[in-house]
């Protein structure tokens, strides 16, 4: 979700955890190998556009990947999966919620 945005865009909020694992699947013993070939595929892919959306080296994104590799706002900000750590509320929702209020008359 964090790449629905553009990579200067992009933000978290402060609590916002980050985490980087390694897809997963299971199965029966006959649809395991073919599960295993499709997280390879995966993987692979995931890994190659974190690492073009972030800068970081496809290297350490899958090493970084193949643990549970876990980052709060700030590391996700060193890390360039967001640009900034939201603090306060976007001031474009202020006359959004004001109409809403309004209309059901609870202003």
């Amino acid at each position: 979700m964090v790449f629905a945005a553009s990579r200067g865009r992009r933000g978290s909020l402060p609590n916002t955890r980050f985490f980087l694992h390694q897809p997963s699947g299971g199965g029966q013993a006959s649809d395991i190998r073919i599960e295993a070939e499709e997280i390879l595929k995966v993987r692979e892919r995931l890994n190659c556009l974190i690492a073009n959306e972030t800068g970081q080296s496809e290297e350490r994104v899958t090493a970084d990947s193949d643990g549970n590799f876990r980052m709060d706002a700030t590391q996700a900000q060193e890390y360039s999966l967001v640009a900034r750590s939201l603090r306060t509320r976007s001031k474009s929702i202020e006359p959004m919620q004001s109409s809403i209020s309004d209309r059901d008359g609870t202003s």
